[in-house]
């Protein structure tokens, strides 16, 4: 009986200890993946300075690691002080649109980014919060949302979402706070060479892009135009009597003009228009898939908005006029110097004309 009791005792022991071996296992893999997703997570950020890339990449191993179906990265907006979602995976249409224009404070990655802390939920569809996120129809039960910072300022929040209960282990938000340290400080990175870029691209005055950077624009959009055989239209803009108004209030009164011709021609610049100051009173307006037509229409109304409109200086309103010319590709010119040469040839027909007119390009 003795050794019936023994041998059972022993083989309950064996199990015990097959049981511990197993968790070992299991503990030792899940650390594993984990020291993977950071490697990986840490190596991307070294990596790249593409803030969509950077973003879509961590988000991916998170969840993966983490074995769970969905999840978000949003970043602050501070103009807005709304948190606009750049990435996210496993969210229907309808979840992402909701989600839209989600404000510091609103629901619970708003609240992240409010209190700087991490926030976790197990049972998403009872809280009356999400109600603006449309949680009940999407189905989702539990979250873990950790706020993205660098140098102590917030920038946004990571989200992972479970449509089954799910309860975050210490272990979990522990990694998910260090990955979004990580993105962080990546942002952060992003960011100053986006402003640097900004910067070497755009002049300092008026704000448009400058020479250097809009003739990078040029060769590019013209290739671009030769393999779709598509139009392409450079307009050159010339300020009328910029030197009168030096002469007449100082050079703060022509940058005052100068300003205020940039700002009517950003206004009046289609998403694919590439605005730039050439040179001291000229300016280029690269209009891709425009034809000459289409260039002068776009050219008219930023000749008569211009024309009409009375900018102030030192108390006195002075009025303002330009000179527009317009070159295309390919009616007018079939390399890219001889469509800045004939544009430009066509500016000062214009000027010579009696200025405040427009001139296309014509042989």
């Amino acid at each position: 009986m003795n050794e019936v009791l023994e041998l059972r005792q022993r083989i309950s022991e064996l199990e015990t200890l097959e049981t511990e071996r197993k968790q070992i296992e299991e503990e030792f893999a899940r650390n594993t993946k984990q020291v993977e997703v950071l490697y990986h997570v840490a190596q991307t950020v070294s990596q790249t300075l593409n803030l969509e890339e950077l973003l879509d990449s961590a988000l991916e191993k998170v969840l993966e690691v983490m074995d769970i179906e969905a999840g978000g990265i949003l970043l602050l907006a501070e103009q807005t002080n709304e948190l606009v979602l750049r990435a996210h995976r496993g969210l229907s249409a309808e979840f992402v649109q909701g989600v839209k224009g989600l404000r510091v404070g609103e629901s619970f990655a708003g609240q992240v980014a409010q209190s700087g802390k991490p926030l976790l939920v197990k049972n998403l569809s009872n809280d009356p919060k999400l109600t603006r996120m449309v949680a009940k129809r999407e189905g989702l039960q539990s979250l873990a949302a950790i706020p993205v910072m660098a140098k102590e300022r917030i920038l946004g929040v990571m989200s992972v979402v479970s449509y089954g209960y799910r309860e975050f282990s210490d272990r979990e938000v522990r990694m998910l706070s260090i990955i979004a340290n990580q993105i962080g400080m990546a942002i952060g990175n992003a960011q100053l060479y986006q402003h640097a870029l900004e910067l070497a691209s755009t002049d300092g005055l008026t704000g448009l892009y400058n020479r250097r950077y809009q003739m990078e624009q040029i060769e590019r959009e013209f290739a671009h135009a030769q393999r779709s055989e598509a139009p392409l239209s450079l307009i050159m803009i010339d300020l009328d009597g910029l030197k009168e108004i030096n002469d007449c209030f100082g050079h703060h009164g022509g940058d005052a003009a100068l300003k205020e011709l940039g700002r009517i021609i950003k206004g009046n610049t289609r998403a694919s228009d590439i605005a730039a100051r050439w040179a001291g009173d000229e300016f280029m307006l690269l209009t891709p898939e425009a034809d000459s037509s289409s260039a002068r229409r776009i050219a008219e109304r930023i000749r008569s908005q211009v024309e009409q409109c009375l900018i102030k200086i030192d108390g006195q309103e002075v009025g303002m006029t330009i000179s527009v010319g317009i070159a295309s590709y390919p009616a007018h010119a079939l390399g890219v110097s001889e469509l800045l040469q004939e544009a430009d040839e066509a500016m000062y027909n214009a000027k010579r004309g009696g200025k405040n007119q427009l001139s296309v390009f014509s042989a």
